[in-house]
């Protein structure tokens, strides 16, 4: 692996092969309709350095030659940030000693992930009324709606008890939202929440998501929305918020069963300098508490609500 990262030859052929098959996925992603939405929402809601595909866009990507991949090879990797996990009956210190005789550890650089505080794109501050993002595209039936919020950082206090707070809200069929807006109403199939990173560990945004037909789009985000100010105002419900706690918990120990599950839930806290062991993170869990819930109900719904909407063509 060593050898691999620091001694490749990058031949302009394989360059070349690589661009093709990176523009092929980039283009791939165009013709899903799903992975087109959400690229489309982090162009139109976020400034540039926080909501541009990860992929780059075909410019950058032709742009790419042999000097420009050594020269960024050699400024961001070394290994002071580069992370081994290693899941199995090892001692620690061999393995660390290994690694330090095969690769080139010269401590060169330490480079930090620094994120500022700006976040939405000004064009989207200039925008009134609910919907802030129509997206059309041809070939589809249904409509996507997704609304990103500003969620409490990582290393926040509350940040746990954010995590139930939006399972309870739309973690699974047990949730508010499924029960009221599938269940009840039967405005969807699909409706639910997610907690996404934008790869920097102080922005969290959790996201209220679904898919319905579209003369259903204005009921459904009103709907959302009643029920998120019933939580505001009223908190959380005990029913909802013990089954958010067992389900978060109950996929957390599925995940530890494995090594590679133990590996995956290891790297990220250690990529942001969180020094955080799992059992910490399953004691966190047990200990969050409903008030703190609705604690952060009180900040993260105190926001003004950006929703984006996919619509047939």
């Amino acid at each position: 692996m060593g050898d691999m990262l620091f001694n490749s030859l990058f031949s302009e052929e394989e360059i070349e092969k690589e661009r093709q098959v990176i523009l092929e996925e980039g283009q791939g992603r165009q013709d899903d309709a799903g992975c087109a939405f959400y690229d489309a929402i982090g162009d139109k809601f976020f400034v540039p350095e926080k909501g541009h595909k990860t992929i780059g866009t075909d410019k950058t990507i032709k742009s790419i030659n042999r000097d420009k991949i050594i020269k960024y090879l050699d400024k961001n990797y070394s290994c002071e940030n580069i992370i081994f996990i290693v899941c199995g009956p090892h001692k620690p210190r061999v393995i660390f000693e290994y690694i330090k005789s095969v690769l080139p550890c010269d401590y060169r650089h330490t480079k930090k992930n620094i994120c500022d505080d700006n976040l939405w794109h000004p064009r989207l501050l200039q925008r009134s009324g609910k919907i802030k993002f129509r997206y059309k595209r041809e070939n589809i039936v249904q409509s996507s709606i997704n609304m990103p919020l500003v969620g409490v950082n990582s290393d926040d206090d509350l940040f746990v008890a954010q995590k139930v707070l939006f399972s309870a809200i739309g973690g699974g069929m047990y949730s508010v939202l499924f029960s009221k807006i599938r269940d009840e109403l039967a405005l969807c199939y699909s409706v639910g929440t997610l907690i996404h990173h934008m790869s920097y560990p102080n922005v969290i945004l959790p996201m209220v998501y679904g898919a319905c037909m579209p003369k259903n789009v204005n009921l459904f985000i009103t709907q959302c929305e009643k029920e998120i100010a019933k939580i505001k105002h009223n908190g959380l419900s005990e029913k909802y918020f013990q089954c958010a706690k067992i389900d978060l918990l109950s996929g957390l120990y599925r995940q530890l069963e494995t090594s590679n599950g133990i590996a995956n839930r290891m790297v990220k806290p250690l990529l942001f300098d969180q020094q955080t062991h799992y059992d910490d993170t399953i004691k966190k869990i047990k200990k969050v508490k409903i008030s703190d819930c609705n604690e952060v109900a009180q900040k993260v719904f105190n926001q003004t609500y950006n929703w984006a909407v996919m619509l047939p063509k």
